[in-house]
Order: structure tokens, then sequence, then C-alpha cells
């Protein structure tokens, strides 16, 4: 910046930032970096309002643009018309007690409400606050006496996907959305969040729990999903009305297009139609979808309407042994990977979820809050690959590249948007169900080159305790091999037909 620059320009540039902020643009590519905040992991305890503006303070300390609030799961955490406030559990002789239960209605008492706290200390800071509503949360329905389970569930049996269920199957007890009853009760809390607070947007998170609609109909019955992105549609266009600013409305759904209408999410009927500003494609709990196709979202949404931003999202927990392994949490270097697979197909950006379950002091919140996932951040430290799968998509298209047997030749591909820096290492991790014989080591490429050295790897560098893995290896490649763009690392045949790569993750290591 021009170091003579006076002050009224400086005045009207800085006005001009907090403005794209509030109205919840999304400036330069890769910018945009999303925090979503639970229903309960800061609601468990009582707490102070300076406390509530404090935790605004460490999360937005930097880089986060937009902050997403959740108010509620089948219960919600703030006065409402028909949502049932969590302290309603109290007075239950039925249900178990709740810490949860008792610090809301001590915060309800002394009349702190921390959305309100929360959307006013983010405008302070030049950030986007958002809601995020839970539109099917089914969290231990199993349990008769935990006390998230609303009256309005119990009371109706006949509203949920396979009416009566007792939710030994979590998703059977979801609500019906194609029952006008559903859609109205959640739709008065839609409207109670509209209309009482001063926020930029509302996202209605379709994926707590990603189950909405009778099996075997979700196709068909899509349409009263629609609708109900339609009325939302409507009263967001009442609050911006009543406030003077755009009210976005935004859509949490599957990672890809066909995945989310098979569980009757119509996303390109949504933006067609103007229902939606914003969609975040993200997964459901399991594993983030580094495949996520993100070129494809933006062909076939900006076919029907450009100017919905689409904003790739990503659970805290990665899987990395095919469908059946353990999570485990991401570390920052697979964030940036992550990231910058999204960068390379031009996404604006980052969401993520359930980020508060990785603990603060493994360094992870620093990287993210701190540094950021804008491309330069990305590209200039450590980031890694794993191979993983698509958790809701339609049958064949789930993408798992592992499990593999190495009885021919496989390939395990990725993308990335940034070249690996000068003076990195460029390295595979390889786990197999047996031992490895060296005549599959000298198969193995990476776009085409040998390894410059092959080694044991420890199953605890890189993969959960209770892996199911036997052993691992590590490949080091000239890091001239890396490119943008996909990449593809080569494997077998192996001699033993019955050897199993298990799973694999490519690594850029920075020596910072």
């Amino acid at each position: 910046m021009n170091r003579h620059i006076n002050i009224s320009t400086l005045c009207v540039l800085i006005a001009a930032a907090l403005s794209a902020a509030s109205a919840g643009l999304a400036g330069s590519p890769g910018s945009v970096l999303a925090f979503n905040e639970d229903d309960s992991h800061f609601m468990g305890v009582v707490r102070t309002e300076a406390q509530y503006r404090a935790y605004i303070d460490e999360v937005c300390r930097g880089p986060v643009t937009h902050f997403f609030m959740c108010p509620n799961a089948m219960r919600c955490n703030i006065p409402a018309t028909r949502f049932e406030p969590w302290w309603l559990a109290l007075d239950e002789p039925e249900v178990s007690p709740s810490s949860k239960a008792r610090a809301m209605k001590a915060l309800h008492e002394a009349g702190v409400n921390p959305y309100r706290v929360w959307s006013a200390r983010c405008r302070e800071k030049g950030v986007s606050p958002w809601f995020s509503m839970r539109m099917n949360d089914v969290h231990d329905v199993h349990r008769p006496t935990y006390g998230g389970l609303s009256r309005f569930w119990r009371d109706h049996p006949e509203y949920r996907r396979v009416p009566g269920s007792a939710g030994r199957n979590w998703s059977d007890a979801a609500f019906d959305y194609a029952r006008q009853e559903v859609r109205d009760f959640h739709l008065s809390f839609v409207k109670d969040l509209a209309d009482g607070y001063d926020v930029d947007g509302i996202e209605l998170d379709w994926m707590r729990f990603p189950s909405h609609l009778k099996p075997g109909r979700e196709r068909e019955d899509a349409r009263f999903i629609t609708e109900f992105m339609r009325e939302t549609r409507k009263l967001a266009d009442a609050a911006a009305r009543r406030l003077g600013h755009k009210v976005r409305v935004g859509a949490r759904v599957p990672t890809d297009i066909d995945g989310a209408l098979a569980i009757g999410l119509d996303v390109v009927a949504w933006a067609k139609d103007g229902s939606v500003d914003m969609i975040v494609p993200c997964n459901f709990f399991v594993t983030p979808d580094y495949a996520l196709p993100y070129a494809d979202w933006k062909v076939r949404i900006g076919a029907v309407n450009p100017d919905v931003m689409i904003l790739p999202g990503l659970d805290s927990g990665v899987v990395k042994e095919g469908g059946r392994g353990i999570r485990q949490n991401l570390t920052a270097a697979e964030y940036r990977g992550f990231a910058d697979a999204m960068h390379a197909e031009g996404a604006p950006g980052v969401y993520l979820f359930n980020l508060f379950v990785i603990p603060k002091t493994n360094g992870v919140w620093d990287a993210l809050l701190t540094q950021g996932l804008v491309p330069q951040a990305v590209a200039a430290r450590s980031r890694a690959y794993p191979s993983t799968y698509r958790e809701n998509s339609v049958p064949g298209q789930r993408g798992f590249q592992v499990p593999v047997p190495l009885d021919v030749k496989r390939a395990v591909t990725f993308r990335a948007g940034a070249p690996a820096p000068e003076g990195a290492t460029l390295a595979t991790r390889f786990a197999f169900n047996g031992l490895v014989p060296e005549d599959l080591k000298e198969t193995i490429r990476f776009n085409g080159a040998a390894p410059l050295a092959v080694s044991d790897e420890s199953n605890a560098v890189w993969l959960p305790d209770k892996t199911q893995s036997a052993c691992s290896s590590r490949c080091t490649f000239p890091v001239s091999a890396f490119r943008p763009g996909e990449n593809r690392v080569e494997i077998g045949p192996a001699e033993n037909r019955a050897l199993v790569l298990r799973a694999c993750e490519t690594f850029i290591d920075v020596h910072e």
C-alpha cells in the first residue's frame, strides 16, 4: 500500500472490505474460510457474556471470514415459538439430568443470548455471522431418557421416515419432510431466526442428519424439501427488508450433486429458482471427500445460477483404510491438502465443520485459524493427500481407490493446485495387509518417476492405533515429479496375489 495514502481513502477501503465481509461475498479465490460452531461445544457449562465475546476473538483471530452458529439439534438453545429449548428437559422426570440443559437455562435466566453476543462481536471484527440450523438431528434417538429428544418427536412417531421407529437405526427415526406438519414445525424455527436476529445468512444443514424422506421415496418426494427451501427464501427476504441488508440462504449437502438428489435434495432446482445463495458440499462425518467434484458443481450449478457460491467443506476426521478403517483427527497438512485440491478447481475457500473436536494443543487450531488456508499459505507449507472416498453418493460412485488387491498394476490418483516448493520432500506412504516383497517396491512410480528411496515405515506415524494394516512403506520421489492437476501413484502387480493395498497418502514435507 502507498505509505502516503490519505486517511479518507483508507477509510473508504476499510469500509468496503467490511461491507464485503458483512454481505458474505467471496473476495479473491480461495479467500473464504468458514467456521461452523456446533450446538453443544460451547454450551455445556454456564459462561459469561465476556467469555462468549472472547471465543469469537479466539476463532476469528485472522483468516476466518464467516462464522456459522448452530442454535439447535432436535431441541434449541434459545427461546423459540414452537421449537423446544433444552432446559425443558429439566421439567421432564422421565429423562436424565443434563448439564447442558442446566447451563442453557442459567444463561437464559441471566439474560445472555450467545447468538446475539456472537453476531455483534463478529460484526465488530468484520466477520460475516450466519446461523446454521440442523434440519433433522437424531443424536441418541435410541435412548428414551435422553434429554435432547423433543416432545414433538416423542409424541408423533407417525412423523418419522419409518413410522414408529424406536431409533435403533438412527436414520429411520428422522423426521419425514413429506409431512406438512414436519415442514411447518421446522419452518417456525427458521422464522424465529430470521425475525429475531441480525445475521447475514441462514444455512439449512441437511447433513445433520442426511435422511429426510421415506426410504425409497427420496427422489419422488424431493419436491417437498424444494418447497421448504422456497419458503425459507421468503423468510430471508423479509428479514432483509427489516434489516436493510441482504440475508442469504445456504445449504449444507452431500459432496456430489447426484448423491444429494438421491436423498431428496434437488440442489439444481434450488439454484435455478433462486432459493439458495450458498451451497456447501460436505461429508457427513466419517471422512472428507478429497476427490470432491468441484468442477462438476461449478458447471451444473453455474448453468442455472452463476451467482450461487459453492464452498466445499469437510469434517475434522479422516479414514485412510478404505471403507472400514478407523477415523482419526485430521492434521494441519491434511487440511491443507484438501484446500489445495479444492483450489485446483477454483473453489472460493473452505468450510470447517467440527473443528472443535481436535485438541487445541496439537497445532491444528493455530495453523488454520492463524495461518489460514488461502492458496499462498497452503502452497508454502506441508500438505498431505490421503486417498479417501465419498460418504453419500449413488451406488458405484463413492470413489473407493483403496483397499485394492495388487493382482494387477493399480493406480491411486489425487489432484493438487500448487507446485511443491523448492527444497521440499515428496513422499508417499502405503499400508498393506501383509509383508511387502522387494519386487513390489520396484513397481512403484509417481507420475512415471521411480522412487529415490524405499523404506519400512511404522504404522503409528500415520495410521490409528487400532489399524487393520500389517505394515507400511515410505517412498521418496524427486520433488519435480509432483505437479498441479492430477497426480498418479502406481504400484503392482505383486507376486503374492493376496497382497492388498489398504491405504495410500502422498505428502509434501516443507522444512520450516
